[in-house]
């Protein structure tokens, strides 16, 4: 319990390093799936539950009862078999939490992107992928969301199959199915997407877009500011890297014990790091500082 209560308090931290209210650390079940994402006021994740079921919670910061957005059950399968529901990629933005929904081993019975309001209702379905091929995503930003469509499955020592990658319906380019990177990420008037040809391709809806290099195999996302934070890892460290809108980028930490569930708003970068006995640590990066939560 309190390995992920160190996983939900990223978002948190990045309240409680910047000019906001106060931060607040909750739990969650050891059957987290996806997330923390922050939305609004509260702390939202995706956990499995019982009879192959998944579920889709938020948790207020501010205090009071758990509630779930979304609940999705097992379907029935063929010979009289279960398959299991899974949710992943989850994404907040606009007031709407968003995320793929799975069901059997990889998706092999067809898989959704919905999006369903924070303060909950019915899901909606954005886009659907047949069984059988690599599972979408899908990232939200303010007024618009960024989709990753589905991909074909490609064998060992083959290159990896490209999915388009469309914002609202209008094609921006394609994508490799995501590994440690991700595929699609969004902040704010910010879509950017992993360029199959390498780097992150960021897209300001202002003022256009822009490529900028990320190692393969690197996690990545971006802020509202259109900063890409990367992290490669190396033997016994991990480097975390930002690259500003207008500038080059430039080194700001390194983790001998590596970086996990990493995030970024308001010029802070937080992550959790391995402590030890299971447990982890949450720290926050703003300004040069490095302070653990």
């Amino acid at each position: 319990m309190r390995r992920l209560a160190g996983l939900l308090a990223l978002p948190a931290a990045l309240a409680a390093a910047a000019p906001a209210p106060a931060a607040r650390t909750v739990d969650a079940p050891r059957a987290l799936t996806s997330g923390p994402v922050l939305a609004g006021d509260a702390v939202v994740w995706a956990e499995a539950a019982g009879g192959g079921a998944a579920r889709v919670v938020a948790q207020p910061l501010t205090g009071g009862a758990r509630r779930v957005l979304a609940a999705h059950p097992a379907q029935a399968g063929p010979s009289g078999t279960r398959l299991a529901a899974t949710v992943a990629g989850l994404s907040a933005g606009d007031g709407r939490v968003a995320y793929t929904l799975a069901h059997g081993p990889g998706g092999d019975a067809g898989s959704r992107l919905l999006a369903v309001p924070v303060t909950g209702g019915r899901p909606q379905t954005l886009a659907a992928c047949p069984g059988g091929v690599v599972p979408g995503g899908v990232a939200l930003g303010d007024g618009f969301a960024l989709l990753r469509g589905c991909a074909a499955r490609t064998g060992a020592g083959q290159p990896p199959a490209v999915a388009p990658v469309t914002l609202d319906g209008v094609a921006l380019g394609t994508t490799a199915p995501p590994t440690a990177g991700g595929g699609v990420a969004a902040a704010g008037p910010i879509a950017a997407w992993r360029d199959p040809g390498g780097g992150v391709a960021v897209l300001d809806r202002g003022t256009g877009a822009r490529a900028v290099p990320v190692p393969t195999g690197a996690s990545w996302t971006v802020d509202e500011a259109g900063t890409v934070v990367s992290v490669a890892a190396a033997v016994g460290s991990a480097s975390i890297a930002v690259t500003p809108r207008d500038g080059a980028s430039t080194v700001v930490a390194a983790e001998p014990r590596g970086v996990l569930g990493l995030t970024a708003a308001r010029g802070t970068i937080a992550y959790a790091t391995p402590r030890g006995a299971g447990e982890q640590e949450v720290v926050a990066l703003r300004d040069g500082a490095r302070r653990v939560v």
